[in-house]
């Protein structure tokens, strides 16, 4: 009798624990609201204050060619905004985004446009807060704009702000080279 007791308490306590999980815990989630087209995935960061954010390219939503695209979510995977449209500029194609959570609990984000900066594909940046709402404008990152600046990567730094690094070609007079700028969370460059 007690064995059988013990597992119907055991078991009593297993359904509550999963019944504590929230709706949708755990399951597979759609995190782009428009399905028109493609939508391809660009990247996935933790906020520092709970949540994430997933970000993405999209064929044709803004207009022209691809644009780049993010939603936030809390950690069940339910939205905590809408879809947000990255970049501003939507001539030609905007590709390649990458996301990374802040210290004060925002995101910033980069990506490549082409001919944006008039010569070739450039690297443009956005800073956002943690519900989505843009905190920067869009900035290009790469001073130097002859040739192509394309394969951004991007990642917080631990005292604030982020860095955000790419390939330019011709820039170092052989091929591609690799630059990079710091940033402080609200978008500027850090020691301007």
């Amino acid at each position: 009798m007690k064995n059988i007791t013990r597992t119907l308490a055991f078991l009593f306590c297993f359904i509550i624990l999963l019944n504590a999980q929230p709706a949708g815990y755990n399951e597979e989630f759609r995190a782009n609201f428009v399905t028109t087209y493609d939508q391809i995935i660009g990247g996935v960061s933790g906020l520092m204050n709970d949540g994430f954010v997933v970000c993405w390219e999209s064929y044709l939503q803004d207009g022209s060619g691809y644009g780049v695209y993010g939603r936030v979510f809390e950690n069940d995977a339910m939205p905590r905004s809408g879809e947000l449209l990255f970049n501003t500029t939507t001539a030609n194609n905007q590709y390649k985004p990458k996301v990374i959570g802040l210290m004060d609990g925002g995101f910033a984000a980069c990506w490549v446009s082409e001919g944006q900066d008039g010569d070739g594909s450039g690297i443009y940046g956005r800073v956002f807060d943690n519900l989505g709402g843009a905190i920067s404008s869009e900035f290009r990152v790469n001073t130097t704009t002859t040739n192509d600046q394309i394969e951004p990567t991007i990642h917080a730094l631990l005292d604030s702000g982020f860095v955000i690094c790419w390939s330019s070609y011709g820039q170092d007079g052989d091929g591609y080279g690799i630059y990079g700028q710091i940033y402080e969370n609200d978008g500027t460059p850090r020691g301007a």
